[in-house]
């Protein structure tokens, strides 16, 4: 709509837009993302420590990964995948708290940037990447090789016709 991605699940779902990156971006280190919450999925909870499954679901959100180099996802029955830092945008979730997944514990790591549950409003979300990779995974950042942006909606529940809806109106990938 207007030059924005917004996407608006009607059904319990997952889905994902993936951008891989040939040969890596070289020297990207940083990311800036304007995106927004209409409305956050029901049920959603990203609470609770990393070894109980959680209904770890958002409305939207951003996955950056690193490097070629698969590491395990901690099933058989789902795929490894790069390192990777993916932020969304949460509800009840807090900014200051790293987050794990059900899967990818090893090389995945999860951030609420903003969470302050806010729906309407346009945020502008600024990380460095190279410092944040740094500090969660303890060695510098292999090249960016690819984004996804997801919503995962699975079990949480509908309200207005829809069981999320957010939107993104830019990305940038940058090297300041």
């Amino acid at each position: 709509e207007k030059g924005t991605l917004v996407i608006e699940p009607d059904d319990d779902d997952l889905g994902a837009i993936v951008k891989q990156f040939s040969g890596g971006l070289q020297g990207a280190t940083h990311l800036r993302i304007e995106w927004g919450v209409e409305q956050y999925p029901e049920g959603a909870n990203w609470n609770g420590p990393k070894s109980k499954t959680r209904n770890t679901r958002e409305p939207v959100s951003l996955m950056i990964f690193f490097g070629e180099k698969k590491v395990d996802s901690g099933s058989a029955f789902v795929p490894n995948l790069p390192y990777f830092i993916s932020f969304f945008l949460g509800e009840k979730e807090r900014s200051d708290q790293t987050y794990y997944g059900n899967y990818w514990q090893e090389g995945g790591r999860y951030f609420c940037i903003p969470c302050d549950g806010s729906t309407g409003k346009t945020f502008v979300t600024e990380v460095n990447l190279a410092e944040t990779f740094q500090k969660n995974f303890g060695k510098k950042a292999p090249a960016i090789t690819g984004l996804t942006i997801e919503v995962d909606v699975q079990k949480t529940r509908k309200r207005n016709g829809r069981h999320a809806k957010a939107f993104i109106q830019k990305i940038e990938l940058f090297k300041r």
